[in-house]
């Protein structure tokens, strides 16, 4: 084998062997930042959606408890006076609290008064059978 092949040769394999360790090491540095990265963005999301629901629960409890204590509420869960429900359970009372579905339960656990409306067509809706039934 002449110099010159023996010199290729070398050159050649030696070029080979950087190339392969530059590919390597950057693939494992880029591997090992994209799941920092990927972590990173998974966590945040997920705080984003923890917080989101927290607070939808919150304004539920608060609307819930809101409600509740009114005197009127009481008042129409004993005498079951029609004039509560015409002007209480309208369609603005659904639309601002963005409720589905709103019942009002006695101690018995019997259903008050209750309605549904759909938020997407923008319609009252049948309240359910189950929850009719005394």
């Amino acid at each position: 084998m002449t110099l010159r092949k023996k010199l290729l040769l070398i050159v050649g394999g030696t070029l080979f062997v950087l190339v392969t360790i530059l590919h390597l090491s950057t693939s494992a540095i880029l591997l090992s930042k994209s799941r920092l990265w990927e972590r990173q963005s998974v966590d945040s999301t997920l705080a984003r959606v923890r917080t989101s629901l927290d607070m939808a629960r919150e304004g539920l409890v608060r609307t819930t408890l809101d409600w509740a204590q009114w005197d009127d509420t009481y008042a129409f869960v004993e005498d079951g006076n029609e004039g509560y429900t015409v002007a209480n359970l309208v369609s603005d009372t659904y639309k601002t609290l963005r409720l589905n579905l709103l019942l009002i339960v006695n101690n018995a656990g019997r259903v008050a008064a209750g309605g549904t409306y759909d938020l997407e067509r923008d319609a009252p809706a049948a309240l359910p059978e189950p929850l009719v039934r005394d």
